[in-house]
């Protein structure tokens, strides 16, 4: 690769990482919405963190009331001393089975700071034939990524959600942790960083050809042909071309 392709293959690399990692996205919201075929009050039992079957999804352990409008949650995760981890939170705009909004105050595992900004909606709304269920989560991004992460987890969590209120029960898992997906993962990644390193889809590409012989390479007297077939530069003709003269000087 020239250095010109290297720095723009470089400068592109790099700003996709700013744009993930570091760019000011400001405050987002990201929402994820899904149509259910079942009774209300059985969708409000499983996304209302104080209802009995606020655990059908093994994510949340336990969860009870600490005041009029807070609650203390243990969480499947483990924090930073191995122990489950223990969020406090606070619930506003509670119309039973039709919405709340909750906040974080505390968490075991992660600064305040970093839930100063967030904020996350449910709300339930009757369709034909069912229930719509929306999940909002609002924040204060820097890069895409991680605001990336937290749409697909809303969606993952919509799916099944459906899943277990119309049949009862829970897949865990799910496509990211298949072993043909994390195969994929791999060759994207070898596809991303092939091309940086001079890679061609046939190995390691040419650096660069050499039109005439290299430097001190020894020719053949009839007409100075190098060897090996390469062509021939200036220089070596003209030295092709005293040689025959001189060979044929004896002979005037």
């Amino acid at each position: 690769m020239s250095p010109l392709s290297i720095a723009i293959l470089v400068a592109a690399y790099l700003f996709i990482l700013f744009a993930l990692m570091a760019a000011p996205v400001g405050r987002r919201t990201v929402t994820a919405s899904v149509d259910i075929a079942a009774p209300r009050d059985r969708i409000w039992a499983a996304v209302w963190p104080l209802s009995v079957d606020a655990g059908w999804s093994k994510k949340i352990l336990a969860c009870a009331a600490t005041g009029a409008d807070t609650a203390r949650m243990k969480l499947a995760w483990d924090d930073r001393d191995g122990q489950p981890i223990e969020r406090t939170v606070r619930f506003a705009d509670v119309e039973a089975e039709r919405r709340f909004a909750m906040t974080i105050v505390d968490d075991s595992a992660l600064a305040q700071k970093f839930w100063r900004a967030y904020r996350e909606e449910t709300t339930l709304e009757d369709i034909d034939g069912g229930v719509r269920v929306t999940f909002r989560q609002s924040d204060r991004y820097r890069g895409l990524a991680f605001m990336l992460f937290r749409w697909f987890v809303m969606r993952r969590e919509a799916a099944k959600l459906k899943i277990w209120a119309e049949t009862g029960e829970f897949a865990p898992g799910g496509v990211i942790e298949h072993p043909l997906t994390q195969f994929g993962f791999a060759l994207l990644s070898v596809a991303l960083l092939w091309p940086l390193f001079g890679m061609t889809l046939t190995g390691l590409g040419a650096v660069g050809r050499v039109d005439g012989p290299r430097r001190g390479s020894r020719t053949r007297p009839h007409g100075g042909v190098p060897r090996h077939g390469a062509s021939l530069g200036a220089h070596d003709l003209h030295a092709a071309d005293r040689r025959r003269r001189h060979w044929r000087a004896p002979l005037q």
